[in-house]
């Protein structure tokens, strides 16, 4: 993952983080990813240290980073057609 995309994210309230599914030594986890206090819950569950598990972030962080961009574009354009 591009780190400009991480730091986006960040600065605009997108986050994606593990929760763990039991305690203990790195636990397996679900995937969760917060945008603006909103929080979605992934089904399934990972390895901490997995391939899969990391790819899946990424996935998810450039999945919420085209997403919210596209939206972002969206409304500035309303507010243009919108103006006086």
């Amino acid at each position: 993952m591009e780190m400009k995309i991480f730091k986006w994210c960040i600065e605009n309230d997108i986050r994606v983080y593990p929760k763990p599914i039991s305690s203990g030594k790195k636990p397996k986890v679900y995937i969760v990813l917060e945008y603006k206090g909103q929080i979605k819950q992934g089904e399934k569950i990972y390895e901490q240290s997995s391939v899969e598990y990391h790819n899946k972030v990424k996935e998810i962080y450039e999945w919420a980073y085209n997403n919210a961009k596209e939206t972002l574009k969206r409304q500035q354009r309303i507010k243009v057609d919108n103006s006086p």
